[in-house]
């Protein structure tokens, strides 16, 4: 049983900590403990929502984004959630319709833009897709630090690269160019187990960043995974072709 209103405010904050550790299960099962006893929750129905995204459960998570849109409409992050669950039921359509209205209301906002991304490679707009990549780049909270970390590998200090990479995280677990980022430095010490545990975090973020798929490809190259390199790399390639 779920206590009082205090005990159901401390499962809500944790819904956070829960879904960055890979714990989604875990966060469904108490989430729908609240959700018994707060059936129009917005908060409790958006994490929900995630927790099953998380676990590959779109058609399902698709159901409690679009209640927690109903109950919270101006909340631009419930309806990003809702189009990336929607993508992923294979609703493309709705997908794209939802991420525009997102975009209309908050031109500015990355996250809106790396879903985007995605929608527009599943409607086989692979040029625009890659323009929404750059976009959500060019927007990124994160970019200064991002390109600060880069710098210092070139420079062969890759204790303060991953030192940056593993700061973003901290803040946010599920940045995709953080986790490139530390993937790639991973890659290049030989440890392929971290580099693609952390890749598959990214692509599960964004499916189609093409750095990410190109990192991947390399890390199963390495591996001796020929098929699922050769898929990755030439799935990067349709959206970003080589110069």
């Amino acid at each position: 049983m779920i206590g009082n209103t205090p005990r159901i405010g401390l499962l809500q904050s944790s819904a956070p900590t829960w879904l960055s550790v890979g714990a989604a299960a875990f966060a469904e099962r108490q989430l729908r403990l609240i959700h018994r006893h707060q059936l129009e929750d917005p908060v409790t129905l958006h994490w929900l929502g995630r927790a099953l995204l998380a676990q590959g459960k779109a058609t399902a998570a698709t159901e409690y984004l679009e209640q927690a849109v109903a109950a919270a409409p101006d909340d631009l992050q419930v309806r990003i959630d809702l189009a990336r669950a929607c993508r992923g039921a294979g609703r493309t359509r709705a997908a794209f319709d939802e991420i525009r209205q997102v975009l209309r209301a908050r031109h500015s906002l990355a996250a809106a833009w790396w879903a985007l991304g995605d929608i527009l490679v599943d409607l086989g707009r692979y040029a625009k897709s890659a323009a929404a990549f750059r976009r959500a780049q060019a927007l990124d909270h994160y970019r200064i630090e991002l390109r600060m970390a880069r710098r210092a590998w070139r420079a062969g200090n890759a204790p303060d690269a991953e030192a940056r990479y593993q700061a973003i995280l901290r803040e946010n677990p599920t940045h995709v160019g953080a986790l490139c980022g530390l993937a790639g430095l991973h890659l290049s010490v030989g440890r392929n187990f971290d580099a693609e545990r952390l890749l598959r975090h990214a692509v599960a973020q964004s499916a189609y960043f093409p750095a990410a798929l190109r990192l991947l490809g390399q890390t199963y190259l390495e591996s001796g995974r020929l098929p699922e390199a050769q898929a990755a790399i030439r799935r990067s390639l349709d959206i970003e072709p080589a110069q």
